[in-house]
């Protein structure tokens, strides 16, 4: 089963400061349909305005990668010191007992990020790992699975992995989980029947394979599990 779901579908929060982009239930959008996909439950598009802040909250039993696409962010923490992400590169927070952050744009120019929830355990403390450049992540971005080579151990068992892919091109993508989820990051490819733009997503389930054909140099995160 593979179902398309367009970024004109997605949930929107639209403020001066910030605007959003929800695929799954988060803050002010409440869809039934979409609750979770496997053990994602959250997944976000974010434009931050110069000098906004969302201001620290508290999160429990998630494991988060925050992704930056455009301009430059910060993770705040309140009783320790901020963490940098910049463009094109990505941080991990195990959210475990509890964690506290927020996320301020402290720059003159409005930056954009992706930020992935999955499901995890409780019964660990919060853990933040540093930001690395997509680049310099090998095979997958992060993974449960011991057999992965992954830049980020996760301790729910999914994967998370960053696919470029070449104008022209045409690649076969293994899925191994019950669960998937394909979100197009940048560029435009064909799934099939569907034209998939920047923010687009498909929702998988049950399927071994996809065929991805980019029309234009497209970037796509793959979460499985």
């Amino acid at each position: 089963m593979i179902e398309y779901r367009p970024a004109s579908d997605l949930g929107k929060t639209d403020l001066a400061w910030l605007q959003a982009w929800h695929h799954f239930c988060f803050a002010g959008y409440q869809d039934v349909e979409r609750l979770e996909w496997g053990r994602t439950r959250y997944l976000n598009h974010d434009r931050l305005a110069a000098g906004a802040e969302l201001q620290p909250s508290f999160h429990f039993a998630t494991e988060m990668l925050v992704i930056v696409d455009e301009g430059e962010i910060r993770i705040t923490r309140p009783m320790d010191r901020d963490m940098v992400v910049g463009r094109n590169r990505f941080a991990y927070i195990a959210a475990g007992t509890g964690a506290e952050f927020g996320i301020a744009n402290r720059s003159s120019k409005p930056a954009s990020f992706t930020t992935i929830g999955l499901s995890s355990v409780a019964d660990e403390p919060a853990a933040f790992r540093e930001p690395v450049a997509l680049s310099a992540a090998p095979g997958w971005l992060a993974s449960g699975d011991d057999a992965d080579i992954a830049h980020v151990r996760l301790r729910t068992p999914a994967r998370v992995k960053w696919l470029d892919v070449a104008a022209g091109q045409s690649i076969d993508v293994p899925l191994a989980s019950e669960f998937a989820y394909l979100l197009v990051m940048a560029g435009a490819v064909v799934i099939g029947r569907d034209r998939m733009t920047p923010h687009d997503g498909l929702a998988i389930r049950n399927e071994a394979c996809l065929t991805v054909a980019a029309e234009k140099q497209a970037s796509l995160v793959l979460i499985e599990g």
